[in-house]
């Protein structure tokens, strides 16, 4: 028992969404500090650099990925997405060469501790905000695409199962000491008489069975309805009806004052 915990615990961890990103973001920073490390500063530099950066792309990142694409690109507002995205990059980008600036510039010898406001280094930040949230919003994109083919399919095959189920449905009835399998769509009505049973399918198709009418309802589905004591019909072949009486193919039946027309409707 202690083992099967175990297991159920680490397929759960694995399949974490909070570990998958903590690793990724664990790679992202080791990555990026490397490529970005100088070597007269040396990696300490470049690690901490990264660290005080981190925050405010995942902030971007996260905003693009879980409040941008789902509700404005995925309902196809795109005035308002690419107004949220520039702003997003350009505001991100503003605070990262604050950031840059009060937590990284000022400790490097020969930096000036006056913060001045350069275009081409706004810019410069912007493409590097720019450049995760654009590779994390794609994966995004792509997941939400897959997601929406996925639930495309399933819909498709729940109604192809659903259009199976009510096409190739049968039962099977034992008469004349001979088993006959009848289609139920095919079946227009069923009457009772005594301990015997009719499945009518047509005024020529008529299948005698010892049974009762009760038995009978039980193995046929919701379609059909027992209209009173000795007849169930199919609703599905409902060609008209009043107050008094339901004409099912050929045949014009009594219904019970309880039957209302809501009943009587396909569900």
């Amino acid at each position: 028992m202690t083992g099967e915990t175990q297991s159920t615990s680490g397929v759960t961890l694995y399949h974490s969404r909070l570990l998958k990103h903590a690793c990724f973001w664990l790679i992202y920073y080791v990555l990026f500090s490397l490529v970005w490390a100088k070597s007269e500063y040396g990696y300490f530099v470049s690690f901490y650099l990264e660290f005080v950066l981190m925050p405010l792309r995942i902030l971007a990142s996260y905003c693009m990925m879980y409040v941008l694409v789902p509700a404005l690109l995925s309902n196809r507002k795109m005035v308002e997405f690419l107004v949220s995205y520039f702003t997003l990059i350009i505001v991100a980008g503003a605070f990262q060469l604050l950031i840059g600036h009060f937590f990284y510039a000022q400790l490097m010898d020969g930096q000036s501790e006056v913060f001045t406001l350069s275009i081409a280094s706004w810019v410069r930040n912007i493409v590097l905000i720019n450049s995760t949230v654009i590779l994390l919003g794609a994966v995004k994109v792509i997941q939400l695409y897959y997601q929406l083919i996925d639930t495309a399919q399933l819909a498709q095959r729940t109604a192809l199962g659903e259009e199976d189920e009510k096409i190739d449905r049968f039962i099977e009835v034992k008469s004349d000491r001979r088993i006959h399998r009848l289609r139920v769509e095919d079946i227009l009505y069923v009457e009772g008489m005594g301990n015997y049973v009719t499945y009518v399918r047509s005024e020529d198709r008529r299948t005698v069975v010892y049974s009762s009418l009760k038995s009978a309802e039980d193995t046929l589905p919701e379609s059909f309805i027992r209209l009173h004591r000795s007849y169930l019909v199919n609703r599905s072949h409902i060609s008209a009806y009043d107050k008094e009486t339901v004409t099912v193919g050929a045949k014009t039946i009594s219904r019970a004052k309880n039957i209302t027309d809501e009943m009587l409707v396909v569900q």
